[in-house]
């Protein structure tokens, strides 16, 4: 090898256009070997620091063994980041050393952001739908949720019954004892409601001192039957200030092919029938 071909070899490492090999080495197959191999590794290299991860590599040895481990790498660090972006938060890696730590570690990151964001987003909804007083479900929850009991009931051929329940004299607990006493009636008795259903049924307030019960699979009986039992437990229940005692009346109805307007008209209509008759008491 003369000294022209040994500067067109380094000039492969060192160079960004490097020299073409001297014509008088092509007579040479072991110069030629050697350019043609490092220039081969060289290319590899340069593919690889611009992300280009499709290059194929020819050769043979423990440099390109390295080079192509890297490739590697990088290819299934590559998918891992897409996992990533769609969500998968379990991917880890354990190579390169200190790239790895830092990689585990965003990943640990975002998963802790996306749990803050989804559950940020879910007391959002949470608060969209509940009623701020009592947290029970507000009125636009419950009509859309009356409104899908009732698909579903008519599709299943499944039983379903609602109640409609009102403080009585709610009014002059207010006027008595202010409206922070009033307040404290009524998530009182939102608890107590809250805490007669099952987790299939929807409890929320309705608006004002009334609320509404949403009673899937439950037929007329069993209505009357939790209604009973609310109106008991309200009944003897002690509240604050002064020990007051508070009652409850309700309507219930039951679906047979009425309209979600037609059936809440049914309940409420026998809501006010029972304050008509003496309140303290359930019509169905």
């Amino acid at each position: 090898m003369n000294a022209d071909s040994l500067k067109a070899i380094t000039s492969i490492l060192n160079d960004r256009r490097p020299r073409p090999l001297p014509t008088q080495d092509f007579s040479d197959p072991a110069v030629v070997e050697l350019y043609d191999t490092i220039a081969e590794l060289r290319e590899f290299l340069l593919c690889l620091v611009k992300g280009e991860l499709s290059q194929t590599l020819l050769h043979k040895g423990y440099l390109a063994g390295s080079l192509k481990s890297l490739q590697a790498n990088l290819r299934h660090l590559t998918w891992q980041t897409q996992r990533i972006s769609q969500g998968d938060f379990t991917q880890r890696v354990d190579f390169m050393g200190e790239f790895s730590a830092a990689f585990n570690a965003m990943t640990l990151q975002l998963k802790e952001a996306r749990e803050q964001l989804e559950e940020a987003n879910r007391i959002s909804e949470l608060r969209a739908d509940t009623d701020g007083l009592t947290g029970l479900y507000n009125h636009v929850y419950l009509m859309r949720t009356l409104e899908s009991e009732i698909e579903r009931s008519t599709r299943y051929t499944a039983p379903l019954s609602i109640m409609m329940l009102d403080l009585d004299f709610f009014k002059k607990v207010n006027d008595t004892f202010g409206h922070q006493a009033g307040d404290s009636v009524l998530k009182k008795v939102s608890e107590l409601i809250r805490l007669s259903l099952r987790n299939v049924d929807t409890s929320g307030r309705y608006g004002g001192e009334e609320f509404m019960l949403i009673l899937p699979n439950t037929d007329h009986g069993g209505a009357m039957e939790l209604a009973e039992r609310i109106r008991r437990q309200i009944e003897s229940t002690s509240f604050t200030p002064a020990d007051l005692a508070i009652t409850i009346s309700g309507g219930v109805a039951t679906l047979e092919g009425q309209k979600m307007a037609e059936l809440i008209q049914q309940a409420d209509t026998r809501l006010y029938e029972a304050k008509r008759s003496g309140r303290n008491r359930v019509v169905g």
